[in-house]
């Protein structure tokens, strides 16, 4: 048995270097994205099989000033750990390691972790640091130092046990801190002060988010105490509720067990979203629009592009067929374009050859036959594809697109090519046994040789062609085999057959209401009709169709009236969520103070360029500026004049390489510049220019008697970029620099490798 008070120096390092000590991670869960988001580090002491509390060897530390060797050994187990899970390809959440104010008097925190950080290759944002409120009250200048140090190198800071002090606001108020950490235990929820607790924690969350800083509750035990987060949208939480501190083994089983769940539930939403089209589908066959509609639009919110872009475009192409159906083309076409944009990314031939032929039978039924051919010829090229033999349709979306543009080519008269495309359609028909295939196939056919002078084979097969359309049983495509026959008859004055098939439809028509069969088939039944008894000179028939055929098109203005407004309110909603995305990505990108690109945009920049460098054989510099002297200005002409200096900076440089490069916002005073293709001499100018512009720029803005904002800057020439990671690069650029300030600070050094 080992008693606590006898702990020392010696002896703690000598049970660090045993095992005896561990990091222990507890999870922080967000609740709306049902997720793992983050882990707190935390040291666990398992002595002869016994563990002992932290509540017993923590303070005991604290009190010898010692507890910064386990402190530190616990950072360091977090970046290995990191380290790791990025070199074998796992998943990686953020670890906030806590930093006490013991650590702050004994050690250098930010060279300690930024070394850390280079040493393991971790970036900082995969570690966050956790500071005490209490810890502000000692000392306070130096730790707000290093904070800011640390800021500058890219950690997050977390104010942990916010509200336990009494010097909170002003902590928040001196401090550009990140997130701020909710214990809830702070709050001791009882009935006496149920409400006064709600009404604080309401109010603390509430500021936070004013401020744009995060929040986490820790120390959530109860069902309570996440229903009032729950009310006051504190989405991270941390605490025995839902994960207690466990091991690096338990908790990457943990994270795996997470990403397993959301993968099953990523697979229950994609099986949900195959029903839906199949069901949507049937609904808009049976006319049911409103429902099909909301049952499509319901499983599109549930399909998840990046994980079923098939599924994904399978849905838009359905809304657009159901758009489409019921009048609204515009609609439909949004859709439809979003679906193609989608299989064009995934380069699924199929799905691309489905959206283009439906694009084209859009412009189709708006009589546009140049415009149609267009899209069909692209479905055509694309369902061609070698790959798509095997495919169970292929012969019959050939057919389906050669008939197509048969149609199309005989609207413009250009006998040529419709026989070029009626011939490819009977390689395919004739080995179809579907019957409405061969209606359409002898129905083209029969047109085609009445306009060549071949009437006499039309007579021949006309017969066959009005039996085998009497016999259609599937209402929805009547209309489609229907209309083309009573054409033919029109054609060939076989008026008989062609009231025979006039009646036909209208019977068709009449077992189905209007949502269900639409206007538009009403109206050309009795365009027919018209045509029908003014041939045959029945004008009191004709008078009445007349008139319901009135009755009729008014109604359908009125329709065409909604959907234009339905599809005007559908614009703007789309315009407000392009330009909130336009604005979001924007803030992704830059950063807010200067409007150069930020970490992220450098990340994302440096793998665009790499592909280029590794297709192009190029050269890639990476530079490092460095606005010296600057926290002396910032202290003494105060933050707005330190912006100044900034955005200043920011702009000259951006001006200077903006024919050869990016420039990204590194740290608060340094910035990184990527540039590709350039020779030694042309970039030793270019910073020869930055320097002079930066430093002249400058001087004219500050007081004669203080210290000069001058530059260093450090860059490498890279004939070959070894890492696929920024970060594994920037130490390169570092090592001149560190040289020109170690040789007093201003001017530039070059190296290449």
């Amino acid at each position: 048995m080992i008693y606590v008070d006898s702990l020392n120096e010696q002896s703690l390092k000598e049970y660090i270097d045993q095992g005896e000590f561990e990091m222990y991670l507890q999870p922080q869960y967000s609740i709306g994205q049902n997720a793992i988001v983050g882990a707190e580090a935390l040291a666990r002491w398992k002595h002869k099989e016994m563990y002992i509390s932290p509540g017993e060897f923590i303070p005991v530390l604290e009190r010898k000033n010692i507890v910064s060797i386990l402190d530190r050994y616990i950072w360091k187990s977090a970046f290995q750990l990191q380290e790791r899970k990025r070199r074998e390809g796992q998943y990686v959440i953020p670890i906030a390691i806590n930093v006490s104010r013991s650590d702050f008097a004994s050690l250098d925190v930010f060279q300690t972790l930024e070394d850390y950080s280079r040493k393991y290759g971790v970036a900082p944002e995969d570690i966050h640091v956790e500071i005490t409120e209490t810890a502000f009250a000692e000392d306070k200048q130096a730790i707000f130092t290093a904070v800011k140090e640390l800021k500058r190198l890219g950690f997050q800071i977390l104010i942990d046990d916010f509200g336990s002090g009494y010097s909170a606001l002003n902590t928040l108020k001196d401090i550009d801190a990140d997130v701020v950490k909710l214990d809830m235990k702070f709050f001791d929820l009882n009935e006496k002060n149920n409400m006064r607790a709600r009404d604080i924690i309401g109010a603390v969350i509430q500021m936070t988010q004013t401020l744009g800083m995060g929040i986490i509750a820790e120390g959530v035990e109860t069902a309570e105490q996440l229903d009032i987060l729950k009310e006051f949208d504190c989405d991270v939480v941390q605490g025995y509720f839902f994960y207690r501190p466990m091991n690096i083994t338990d908790f990457d089983m943990t994270i795996q067990r997470v990403i397993e769940s959301a993968s099953k539930k990523i697979l229950d939403s994609r099986t949900f979203g195959q029903e839906c089209v199949v069901e949507s589908i049937r609904l808009l066959e049976c006319g049911e629009y409103e429902n099909a509609l909301s049952l499509a639009k319901r499983a599109l919110a549930q399909i998840s592009m990046e994980y079923d872009g098939k599924l994904y475009c399978n849905m838009e192409n359905t809304i657009g067929a159901i758009y489409t159906a019921m009048g609204n083309e515009m609609m439909g076409m949004e859709h439809y374009l979003s679906g193609l944009s989608i299989a064009l990314k995934i380069n699924d031939a199929v799905l691309s050859g489905k959206l283009y032929n439906n694009i084209g039978c859009v412009f189709q039924a708006l009589e546009d036959p140049k415009q149609a051919i267009k899209y069909f010829l692209l479905a055509m090229e694309q369902w061609k594809r070698p790959e798509n033999k095997a495919e169970e349709f292929y012969e019959q979306r050939l057919f389906i697109v050669n008939i197509n543009l048969t149609d199309e080519y005989f609207k413009l008269g250009e006998i040529e090519e419709c026989e070029k495309y009626l011939k490819r359609a009977a390689k395919f028909v004739d080995n179809s046994a579907n019957k409405d295939y061969q209606l359409t196939y002898k129905t083209a056919q029969c047109r085609l040789y009445m306009q060549t002078g071949r009437e006499d084979f039309a007579r021949k097969v006309f017969p066959e062609i009005v039996d085998m359309a009497m016999k259609i049983k599937d209402w929805s495509e009547f209309w489609n085999y229907l209309e083309p026959v009573c054409d033919l008859a029109l054609s060939l004055d076989e008026l008989g057959e062609m009231k025979k098939i006039i009646d036909f439809m209208e019977r068709q028509a009449a077992q189905y209401s209007v949502e269900q069969l639409g206007l538009e088939i009403r109206i050309r039944i009795y365009e027919k009709l018209l045509v029908y008894y003014e041939i045959i000179g029945d004008e009191e028939k004709a008078r009445r169709t007349e008139l319901e055929y009135y009755r009729l098109c008014k109604m359908q203005y009125q329709e065409i009236k909604m959907a234009r407004v339905e599809a005007i309110n559908y614009k703007i909603q789309l315009n407000t969520q392009h330009e909130e995305h336009v604005k979001f990505k924007k803030q992704i990108d830059i950063d807010q103070l200067t409007g150069v690109g930020n970490r992220y945009k450098l990340e994302k920049d440096y793998k665009m360029i790499k592909d280029i460098c590794e297709e192009r054989g190029c050269t890639v510099s990476i530079g490092i500026v460095d606005l010296d002297n600057f926290k002396y200005i910032n202290d003494t002409y105060g933050h707005l004049q330190g912006d100044w200096y900034l955005k200043t900076a920011s702009k000259i440089i951006k001006e200077v390489v903006s024919n050869s490069g990016g420039v990204y916002r590194f740290g608060g005073d340094e910035f990184v510049v990527l540039l590709l293709d350039v020779t030694e001499d042309a970039l030793d100018q270019m910073a020869a220019d930055i320097e002079t512009k930066v430093e002249q720029r400058c001087a004219m803005n500050q007081e004669p008697d203080g210290k000069t904002l001058t530059l260093s800057q450090g860059y490498v020439i890279l004939n070959q970029l070894e890492g696929n990671d920024v970060w594994q690069m920037i130490p390169y650029a570092d090592e001149p620099l560190y040289e020109v300030k170690e040789n007093g600070k201003r001017g530039h050094k070059i190296v290449i490798r």
